[in-house]
């Protein structure tokens, strides 16, 4: 079986990440940037890696609201998908590339 990637966050585990819930959007998430990240704040990103269970389908389109690092995971994003407005979204860095609209 493959390893997911993905972690709900709960509110005690959003404490010790230092990340909040903010009215009006589902879920917490942070606004900063993570040095070591990859995509900043605002970028534009397309889901370009989909493993079994995700719900969010290749090629959708989104925007960083902000990054998190861990040395055992790597860079993690909270991403807004353009299908899915108002909900933060944890993302891998290795599901995500620029969205090049020129690529479509």
């Amino acid at each position: 079986m493959a390893k997911s990637h993905s972690v709900p966050i709960d509110d005690d585990m959003a404490d010790k990440l230092g990340i909040k819930s903010e009215p009006g959007w589902a879920n917490p998430f942070t606004r900063n940037d993570a040095p070591q990240a990859r995509w900043r704040v605002g970028a534009r990103v397309r889901k370009v890696l989909q493993e079994l269970g995700d719900m969010t389908p290749l090629g959708t389109l989104g925007t960083v609201l902000g990054s998190l690092y861990a040395p055992e995971v790597g860079a993690a994003y909270f991403v807004e998908w353009d299908c899915k407005p108002r909900v933060a979204v944890l993302v891998v860095e290795a599901k995500i590339t620029a969205d090049r609209r020129d690529d479509l």
